[in-house]
């Protein structure tokens, strides 16, 4: 095999790897930003949630002192 044909091997076997590096990590790059986001939307929508059973929580107290009678919890 002469240095010609073993450079076009090589470089036909070598070509593939290069290009998959870059691709690669394009796509893994695109998948944790797509992951950050869905954590940090379902971090938002936590705190949401908290807020509103504070909201709650804060009315029924306003609600007790009013009636002055503790709620009952079944």
């Amino acid at each position: 095999m002469d240095s010609q044909t073993l450079g076009i091997l090589l470089m036909f076997l070598g070509l593939p790897l290069i290009i998959s590096i870059p691709v690669t990590a394009m796509i893994w790059g695109s998948h944790k930003r797509k992951m950050e986001a869905m954590r940090l939307e379902s971090e938002t929508q936590a705190i949401k949630n908290q807020a509103e059973i504070d909201l709650l929580e804060a009315r029924m107290q306003i609600l007790e002192k009013k009636l002055g009678e503790p709620r009952k919890i079944q």
